[in-house]
């Protein structure tokens, strides 16, 4: 169950020292934090996936042959 939003949640929480969502015991001081993806513009910590740019894919070859789609997909929900 992939949510990004989750991993917003646990990047302040590991790293924002002003964060208040729940008591922490310890701030965690002078860490290498690494998200998998870039989850949010404004966290400067290095990416393990950057986002690609992806040529030749199903949707475009479909789409230069004629062949018609309908694409659907469920918005990411926040709270």
């Amino acid at each position: 169950n992939y949510r990004p939003d989750r991993a917003r949640e646990i990047t302040k929480a590991i790293n924002f020292a002003d964060f208040d969502g729940f008591n922490r015991k310890k701030v965690l001081k002078n860490i290498m934090y690494t998200t998998m993806t870039s989850y949010e513009a404004t966290f400067t910590y290095p990416v393990a996936f950057p986002k690609e740019k992806l040529v030749n894919i199903l949707g475009d070859v479909l789409e230069a042959n004629g062949i018609h789609q309908f694409r659907t997909a469920e918005t990411e929900k926040y709270a």
